[in-house]
């Protein structure tokens, strides 16, 4: 009995809810990767999960943390990256995106 009359009053809340979603307007922000040889593999692949915001956001680091980095997302996040792409989406954003540079 406790669960129906609970039920009863959730659903009006959930109806107030999803009619105010609906007019909710989030920012978009476009970021811009740098030119540069393997700028498409990595606005593909990272995009598939996150923003590149989030890696833009990162500020420059040396190519052994982003090769951690890339390897992280592929080992944790099971991101389904082959290693040549790998490879070359580590040695875009060490260059154009490195502590070392």
């Amino acid at each position: 009995m406790k669960k129906i009359i609970l039920s009863l009053l959730v659903i009006p809340v959930l109806a107030f809810a999803s009619e105010n979603l609906k007019s909710l307007k989030l920012p978009f922000y476009e970021y811009k990767l740098k030119e540069g040889k393997g700028k498409e593999l990595v606005e593909v692949n990272c995009q598939m999960c996150h923003s590149l915001g989030y890696v833009l956001n990162q500020g420059k680091m040396p190519k052994k943390t982003w090769e951690h980095i890339v390897e992280h997302m592929i080992n944790d996040f099971k991101a389904p990256i082959d290693k040549k792409t790998a490879e070359e989406i580590i040695e875009y954003l060490s260059k154009n995106y490195g502590k070392d540079n």
